[in-house]
């Protein structure tokens, strides 16, 4: 089992399982072992087996044992798009764990996901229940509600809620980055949102939690204001954070299970700091489809990221729509942002940007690109594209 666990952690999913599979021979009641020779299934993109694994290691839990058993099957339905299976699985967990913070949250996040008004309903309901607990971060579940108003568009009450977040956790950074992303992105107000994050800076240390993350909020806002040169020098921090934690910006993104996830933090950094070809090279490193094993393979080829709980990167679609609204074709950015959306409902920038290129697109809009100002490497689309432009839009 513990080897077994070590080849998950470097995602070696064919080692893991003949080990975890091998550990249910031996302990064939043992409900750990079902469990992870599922996750490695999952992680291959066999999901119905990984389904009936888990449903093996469900059945001989016990019960109130752990809440893995109703998580894991929960997040394998969901790579499915099996959204009403999945609630089931996490309702199951609510009902053994009722008083788990996280347990109720994947409940909420699934809502967000789906995306539609009598979803991100019912995940506000879910939250606000959260917010009854007792021993939780009362702040954090606090800017995670904005979130969800923010997804309503309901800007005035998730603003209230950040201030809320901020009386109950004075300096708290997660705050100030939803306040920033709400003035930047759903008012246009970059002024604003970058007052609001000068605020979060005079507190923020470089060994807090949230620093790398302040610094790409603050790279975005330079950007979308034109000052590519001081964006450019958060952006560079940023990316010193990552080399200083891994040794190296490859090593950084040689992590497999996080990759794709990675490379589109990298390339909106490079996007945002007016470095067009080197957000072109990041966002098309990303492997737009993590797909089920095709007949006679043991994975897909593209390998599995475990960062999220979707079977398609929405990530790799809305860089894609980043570079073509950049490039001014706001068609092509429809088209991949509304394919990101599919996947998951729950970026409130990407909804946004696609509403904002549907409003250009059919002429509602004077035609301008996302930049209040020309970048500093001259946009072509060309350069957004790349040279082969093997990447079409795949709607």
């Amino acid at each position: 089992m513990e080897r077994g666990q070590l080849f998950i952690e470097s995602c070696e999913w064919q080692k893991a399982e003949a080990d975890f599979e091998k550990a249910a021979q031996l302990e064939p009641e043992n409900a750990y072992a079902y469990y992870n020779w599922g996750c490695s299934c999952k992680y291959s993109g066999r999901y119905e087996e990984a389904l009936r694994l888990f449903e093996k290691a469900v059945s001989l839990r016990t019960e109130k044992e752990s809440i893995v058993f109703f998580r894991g099957l929960g997040d394998c339905y969901e790579r499915l798009r099996r959204f009403d299976k999945a609630a089931e699985a996490y309702e199951k967990n609510k009902s053994e764990f009722p008083e788990n913070a996280s347990v109720r949250w994947d409940l909420a996040e699934l809502y967000c996901k789906i995306g539609t008004e009598p979803m991100l309903d019912r995940a506000i309901l879910e939250t606000e229940e959260i917010l009854e607990l007792k021993k939780i971060r009362k702040s954090y579940y606090l800017v995670k509600l904005a979130d969800i108003y923010q997804l309503k568009e309901d800007y005035a009450k998730a603003i209230e809620l950040c201030e809320k977040a901020l009386k109950e956790e004075p300096g708290y950074s997660r705050a100030y980055m939803r306040l920033a992303d709400i003035y930047l992105n759903g008012m246009k107000n970059s002024r604003k949102a970058l007052k609001t994050m000068k605020t979060a800076f005079v507190s923020l240390r470089e060994t807090d939690a949230l620093y790398e993350d302040c610094l790409r909020v603050m790279t975005e806002i330079l950007g979308t204001r034109g000052s590519f040169k001081a964006a450019r020098s958060y952006g560079d921090k940023a990316i010193g954070v990552w080399e200083k934690e891994y040794g190296s910006l490859q090593a950084y993104l040689d992590m497999k299970k996080y990759r794709n996830a990675r490379l589109y933090l990298l390339g909106k950094v490079y996007y945002f700091s007016g470095r067009m070809k080197e957000a072109a090279d990041s966002f098309h490193a990303m492997t737009p489809c993590l797909k089920e094993a095709e007949a006679g393979q043991e994975q897909p080829a593209n390998g599995m990221c475990r960062h999220c709980s979707s079977r398609e990167c929405w990530e790799y679609y809305a860089g894609q729509g980043l570079l073509a609204q950049a490039a001014g074709d706001f068609a092509a950015a429809c088209g991949y942002y509304r394919r990101a959306l599919d996947i998951d409902s729950s970026d409130s920038s990407t909804r946004l940007r696609f509403r904002e290129c549907m409003e250009t697109a059919e002429g509602k809009k004077q035609r301008t690109g996302f930049f209040r100002k020309k970048t500093i490497d001259s946009i072509t689309t060309a350069q957004a594209y790349g040279k082969e432009e093997k990447h079409d839009n795949r709607n």
